[in-house]
């Protein structure tokens, strides 16, 4: 009953759903929730931390926890059968001149660019400064002409988001251009 993992450099996260087993033991793999401590019951051996781990790391994990006092040889196999919708859940926070400012959501393994995510937010208003679009990411802030991005096609110049990163476009006070 193993899974194919979803993405093998996904991270578990709190109720995560994984199958899991002992390969030695020769016995079913076993369906197990990542808990609300971010880790794995090893029944009866004890829990395991794997909140933040790739399945592989989880398994390197659990294996050094079983070797320890149990296990001569142990390998454990771990694939992801449900991923938490909630914990996947990352969020980017637009602001200024855009029709719909807030918060934008960006689900688990979903690719989400500056320019897509202008779109997301109704696009620009009528006074947006396209060509000097803030962002901040870990307390650094890059400026990037989203005019020139999308006009030109210019995707390698079109930054991935990430969980937490700010959006400003500012407002630009004289509209001689009319864009």
């Amino acid at each position: 009953m193993s899974a194919v993992p979803v993405d093998p450099n996904r991270r578990l996260a709190v109720g995560d759903v994984v199958s899991f087993e002992i390969i030695e033991d020769r016995d079913p793999a076993v369906l197990r929730k990542v808990s609300a401590t971010g880790e794995l019951d090893i029944s009866p051996f004890g829990r395991v931390r794997v909140s933040g781990k790739t399945t592989g790391e989880a398994e390197v994990a659990i294996k050094v926890f079983l070797e320890k006092d149990y296990y001569f040889t142990a390998t454990p196999r771990i694939a992801l059968d449900t991923v938490n919708p909630v914990a996947v859940l990352k969020k980017v926070l637009i602001s200024g001149e855009v029709r719909s400012p807030g918060p934008l959501e960006i689900a688990g393994g979903e690719r989400l660019t500056l320019s897509e995510a202008i779109l997301r937010a109704g696009n620009f208003t009528q006074w947006a400064k396209k060509d000097k679009v803030k962002l901040t990411r870990g307390g650094s802030q890059q400026i990037y002409d989203v005019r020139r991005i999308t006009a030109e096609g210019r995707v390698g110049e079109d930054p991935v988001l990430q969980d937490g990163d700010r959006i400003h476009v500012d407002k630009n006070w004289f509209n001689i251009r009319g864009d």
